[in-house]
């Protein structure tokens, strides 16, 4: 219970740029519903007054009260409706907001969740966890609220019919307790189980092509059956405890209906309470039978939303970059563009990078090469700051912790071996690169990447939607889009990531001139795989198990006969 109140205090904060809104859309219903049952009660006391005293001036106070009652009901709630709708879109998409931002912040090793069920998260436990906020308050604690003023006010009329609704409220709140545990546990169960089968449905859809290809039709779907059938079982195992409970509280429920009026009824007949006074109480019967059912409701639907906002709430409790950095501004007044010192990184209890120390001079390219696992990419990783890593870094001179991550980032280029293209058109897909230049620069961009000619010959040139992950474009298309964010990005240092390893040899000759034309002037790290494209570099690193076990240029390593001399002699004779 108390960790639930935490989790829904963690869930209120995200309503802290539209607070008022949001308590205004909860409390005006309470408000508004107060009074229209206020007004109808006094009406229907009048009317029966009326056939009392046969008095017209009663009759005539019944129909103003029933008037104001329709038009406070009327009023209230097109208004709460409009601000309700209104303020829950604004916290989903606070929510989803700031859980995407989050999702970009987080560090590689924080960051290695399946994507269906990222998005499993960000699409259904988000709107689940919002709904759990709306109706902790909407269903729990606006009626706990009314019901007790009501049930004051029944108490001022009649005490008897007011212990009545009491001690048949306390067996229902007993029950809730007993219960809310249970539905908590199969809420998680069923939320859980979905994201399974979100991950099946996303890994069969991007992997249509080789689906068809190994003929795996029927081993998918008895799959995604056998999962769906354990999110059916879950949701059976909710269903009956859910008939178990219903079963016992409804009888309550209804006990709330009838006999209150008969109590009172009985009342009457030994002088005790007026027939008006219990005409009074019986319009507060259903309210109060409201609460007996909000209460219901959240020993049901409330324990299940609550596992919502745990898992959302487990991406938020993750480790990201943004309180690692200072704010301190680069300064382009030091020789060494990056120095390395006894850089460790551990993945899995594993140096993949052990004890690497290294000055890369400003204005010089220097490559890493070695077999797979090596530690290359993990090396390009952590001049992203994308990674943890023991020993320093520093850049311009100074550790990377002092600068302001944004500042940080803009002196990096990245272009890696798989190029990542958003569902936008090519024009846009370039913007990214620097999101202030003009339509000129990004042609220019374009242009010196060697993809201008192409991008014109398409029907919608620099419009043209480049489709999902680019896929309506080739392997080299693609690539140059990318060299061409990367050009008006225009940063000082560049990383690539086997940039050209994944293209046929007409292609990585056109992006080899394209990345000719990037690096000028520029301090370069590249991973290479295709030892042809780095002999110019002015220094390479060749590494093994996370270490460096040779370096010099390409000349003096031929002549140490040693491991990258055997790599360059493989690749000439497999070329």
């Amino acid at each position: 219970m108390k960790n639930n109140i935490i989790l829904l205090k963690w869930m209120f904060s995200f309503t802290k740029e539209f607070r008022f809104r949001w308590i205004f859309s909860r409390i005006a219903p309470l408000i508004f519903n107060f009074s229209e049952k206020l007004f109808e009660a006094l009406s229907f006391k009048q009317l029966f007054q009326c056939f009392i005293s046969k008095d017209i001036k009663d009759l005539y106070l019944t129909v103003v009260f029933y008037i104001i009652a329709m038009l406070v009901d009327t009023v209230g709630k097109s208004l709460t409706s409009y601000c309700n709708t209104y303020s829950n879109a604004l916290l989903k998409a606070t929510v989803k907001g700031e859980f995407i931002q989050k999702s970009c912040y987080l560090k590689i090793e924080e960051d290695d969740e399946h994507s269906g069920r990222k998005l499993s998260r960000l699409n259904q436990d988000v709107d689940t966890a919002c709904d759990v906020l709306n109706s902790s308050v909407d269903n729990v604690l606006i009626p706990l609220i009314q019901g007790l003023s009501y049930l004051i006010l029944v108490f001022t009329v009649s005490p008897q019919i007011g212990l009545f609704y009491v001690v048949t409220l306390i067996p229902i709140c007993f029950l809730n307790f007993i219960f809310t545990e249970r539905f908590h546990k199969v809420g998680q169960k069923i939320q859980s189980r979905l994201a399974v089968l979100n991950e099946k449905f996303q890994d069969t859809l991007v992997g249509a092509m080789v689906v068809k290809l190994f003929m795996l039709e029927n081993i998918m779907e008895k799959q995604i059956e056998n999962l769906s059938s354990q999110v059916l079982e879950a949701k059976k195992e909710e269903q009956v405890l859910r008939f178990k409970y219903m079963s016992i509280v409804n009888v309550f429920s209804h006990a709330f209906s009838t006999f209150p009026i008969i109590l009172g009824c009985y009342l009457v007949t030994l002088g005790i309470i007026a027939l008006p006074n219990v005409m009074f109480v019986s319009r507060y019967t259903y309210a109060i039978r409201y609460l007996a059912n909000s209460l219901i409701t959240s020993a049901t639907d409330v324990p299940k939303q609550i596992s919502g906002i745990e898992r959302i709430y487990e991406v938020f409790s993750k480790k990201d970059h943004r309180n690692d950095f200072g704010t301190l501004k680069p300064v382009n007044e030091n020789d060494i563009m990056i120095s390395f010192k006894n850089l460790s990184v551990n993945y899995r209890e594993k140096n993949v990078v052990d004890d690497f120390s290294y000055n890369i001079e400003k204005g010089k390219t220097v490559a890493l090469v070695g077999q797979s696992g090596s530690g290359k990419s993990t090396v390009i990783k952590t001049v992203m700051q994308f990674v943890n890593y023991s020993g320093s870094m520093d850049i311009l001179g100074r550790p990377v912790n002092e600068y302001d991550l944004i500042s940080l980032r803009k002196l990096i280029s990245y272009v890696p071996q798989e190029s990542m293209l958003f569902d936008c058109s090519i024009y846009e897909n370039i913007l990214y690169g620097n999101m202030e230049a003009t339509k000129d620069e990004i042609i220019d961009a374009a242009k010196r990447a060697y993809a201008h000619d192409f991008i014109m010959s398409l029907p919608n040139g620099y419009d043209t939607i480049v489709g999902e992950d680019g896929s309506r474009l080739s392997g080299g298309q693609k690539q140059r889009i990318s060299i061409a964010r990367a050009f008006l990005k225009n940063s000082p240092i560049l990383l690539l990531d086997e940039a050209t390893s994944a293209l046929d040899l007409k292609s990585e000759g056109e992006i080899q001139k394209a990345l000719n034309e990037l690096m000028k002037g520029k301090t370069i790290l590249v991973v290479a795989h295709r030892l042809s494209t780095i002999i110019n570099a002015d220094e390479i690193i060749v590494m093994e198990n996370g270490k460096i076990i040779e370096k010099g240029c390409h000349a003096e390593l031929l002549n140490i006969d040693g491991t990258y001399k055997k790599l360059y002699e493989l690749q000439n004779v497999a070329s």
